[in-house]
């Protein structure tokens, strides 16, 4: 990958990203493992770099919500039968 046509930047071969999941309680998909290694060129000066990331101890939670719906602040009363079309 090349950026302004590599003269700003370039990703040289060999970059790759490895993604792991697992499916957690037989429920979701989750992330379990994460590499990413590179080697690029920025500007005149090379680098080259690698990150492991491993996601593990996942807990499930439950969550209550409720909801109420109250008339706007100001807002006339609405009248107690609608109109009828004559």
């Amino acid at each position: 990958m090349k950026i302004a046509g590599g003269l700003l930047a370039s990703l040289q071969k060999g970059s790759s990203i490895v993604y792991e999941q697992a499916f957690v309680n037989n429920e979701v998909w989750l992330p379990t493992y994460v590499e990413r290694t590179w080697s690029a060129f920025l500007l005149v000066k090379g680098f080259k770099g690698s990150v492991v990331t491993r996601y593990s101890d996942y807990k499930r939670f439950n969550v209550e919500t409720l909801s109420t719906i109250a008339k706007p602040k100001g807002a006339a009363e609405a009248p107690a039968d609608p109109p009828t079309k004559p």
